[in-house]
C-alpha cells in the first residue's frame, strides 16, 4: 500500500556545462524491480534521472549504484503516489528538469478478494495506477510537446486483460492503464510523442513476494515463463527506440499467448478456467 511519507528531493553534485545536454527521465516506483532496472540501464547510458519511491533506504542504495564517473544528475523524490502532494512534487521537479522520458512504473497488488481487503488498499490502487499516471501525463507531456521531444512508458500488466479472483481492482486499474495509453498514443502521434504500454508477464521482483499466493517457488512451467526485471526494461527501451514503435510492448512469446487467451476463449470457458486459478 502506498504510504504518505513526507516528500523529499535530493540533488547530486552537478557537473557544469555537461548536465544540460543530457536527456532526463523520471521513473516512479524506482526503488526495486522493473523501475530500478530502468534506472540502472538509463544511468549506464548517462541520462539525468529523477527516481521516485517510498523506501528511502532502497532509493539511496540505487543512487549509490548509479553514482559512476559517467553518470548524470540524480534526484530523489520520496513519498506515496496516493498522496497528491507527491504527485505535484514530481510534476514540479519534472518540469524544472525538462523531462523527455516519463516512466510510470509504480504499482502494487493486494492478492485479496475486493470485499476482504481494506478500503484504503483497494482504493489506493485507483489513485496509484490511474489518477497519478493521468496527472503525471497531463503535467509533463505539454512540456515534451513544446520541446518537440518526448516519450512515455506506462507499466501496465497482462493481468489487465484478465478477470481473476483476488485481482478485481488490480486487473481493472491495469486495464484502464493500457486503454488510456493506447488512446493517448493516438492523440499525441501528430505531436511526435511516443506512448508505450508495457505489459510484462511474470517478472522476478519483490512485487510477487508481497502477495500470499506467490509464496511458493516462482519457476517457469508450461506457458508461464518468468523473466528478469532487467530483461523487461531492456526490451521496453528497445521497442520504444524503434523507428515506428508499437504502442503495446509484450516481452516474450508465451506472454503474448497469455495476453491473447482471454480474447479468443469463449467467456464461459474462460470464467471456468479463471475460477480454478486461485482455488
Amino acid at each position: 500500500m502506498e504510504s504518505t511519507d513526507a516528500n523529499m528531493t535530493e540533488n547530486s553534485p552537478e557537473q557544469p556545462g555537461e548536465e544540460a545536454s543530457r536527456p532526463t527521465a523520471l521513473i516512479t516506483g524506482a526503488s526495486s524491480g522493473i523501475g530500478a532496472a530502468f534506472a540502472r540501464q538509463l544511468g549506464r547510458e548517462g541520462w539525468n534521472l529523477i527516481i521516485h519511491g517510498r523506501r528511502e533506504e532502497k532509493l539511496r542504495m540505487l543512487m549509490h549504484q548509479l553514482d559512476t564517473p559517467d553518470a548524470g544528475e540524480i534526484e530523489l523524490v520520496l513519498g506515496g503516489l496516493a498522496d497528491r502532494r507527491t504527485v505535484d512534487e514530481l510534476i514540479e521537479t519534472g518540469r524544472r528538469a525538462g523531462v523527455s522520458l516519463l516512466i510510470n512504473n509504480a504499482g502494487y497488488g493486494a492478492g485479496k478478494d475486493f470485499l476482504e481487503d481494506s478500503e484504503a488498499s483497494q482504493m489506493g490502487m485507483l489513485a496509484v495506477h490511474c489518477e497519478a499516471v493521468a496527472l503525471l501525463c497531463r503535467g509533463l507531456i505539454p512540456g515534451m510537446i513544446d520541446s518537440g521531444n518526448g516519450q512515455v512508458i506506462n507499466v501496465s500488466s497482462i493481468a489487465g486483460e484478465q478477470s481473476l479472483p483476488k485481482s478485481a481492482m488490480y486487473g481493472a486499474t491495469k486495464s484502464f492503464l493500457t486503454k488510456f495509453t493506447e488512446a493517448m498514443a493516438l492523440e499525441l502521434r501528430p505531436a511526435g510523442i511516443d506512448m508505450q504500454a508495457l505489459l510484462p508477464g511474470f517478472t522476478h521482483t519483490d512485487f510477487h513476494d508481497k502477495l500470499p499466493e506467490w509464496e511458493r517457488e516462482k519457476r517457469s512451467r508450461g506457458i508461464v515463463r518468468w523473466q528478469s526485471a532487467e530483461h523487461v526494461a531492456a526490451f521496453s527501451l528497445r521497442q520504444l527506440r524503434k523507428k515506428n514503435p508499437r504502442i503495446l510492448a509484450i516481452p516474450g512469446f508465451f506472454n503474448k499467448i497469455l495476453y491473447a487467451v482471454p480474447h479468443v476463449l469463449p467467456r464461459k470457458l474462460y470464467y471456468a478456467l479463471a475460477r480454478t486459478i486461485t482455488d
